[in-house]
């Protein structure tokens, strides 16, 4: 960093950091990311009783990325009420495959689908009636803009990312 002139940071977190790291507030500039909006407004349909709940996620398939606790969360779900539901995972990663044991330990096929790379973002957010990211390391969650400009309701872990969006 001492070499540095300027320093782009897209969260407080990050300006902190880099500030904690000897970097002169005054030589760094906050930009928030940002994403594209969809053409025209997303209407969600409305739920009757014993219509299936849909809870999207998304991501890297990583371990910081909480998708194992996400799982274990629709355990519990599945035990304590009896609200159908279907937990869609759209990613990849090194994880999968534990993730995927992980739903068969929790006899969760029926509920929880993953749905490989999301390149329609529309459809995807379309589909959810929530949006859950469960990251428990977030520096941004760009998803979460995406989710709000599909007017997704969301639900996050309170870290870094989530945290400078909704605070």
């Amino acid at each position: 960093f001492d070499r540095l002139d300027l320093v782009f940071a897209t969260t407080k977190d990050l300006q902190s950091k880099v500030v904690e790291s000897g970097i002169p507030l005054s030589h760094i500039v906050r930009i928030p990311n940002m994403v594209r909006l969809p053409e025209k407004p997303i209407e969600h349909k409305v739920k009757k009783d014993g219509d299936t709940l849909i809870i999207g996620s998304m991501g890297r398939m990583i371990e910081r990325k909480g998708f194992a606790q996400l799982i274990e969360a629709m355990a519990k779900i599945k035990a304590f009420t009896r609200v159908p539901f279907k937990l869609v995972i759209g990613g990849d990663g090194e994880e999968k495959t534990a993730l995927e044991k992980l739903v068969k330990k929790h006899k969760l096929e029926n509920h929880v689908e993953f749905c490989g790379w999301v390149t329609d973002k529309a459809d995807f957010f379309q589909r959810c009636d929530v949006f859950c990211l469960p990251s428990l390391h977030e520096p941004f969650g760009i998803v979460l803009l995406e989710a709000m400009a599909y007017s997704t309701p969301i639900v996050a872990y309170d870290c870094e990312g989530p945290h400078d969006i909704f605070m």
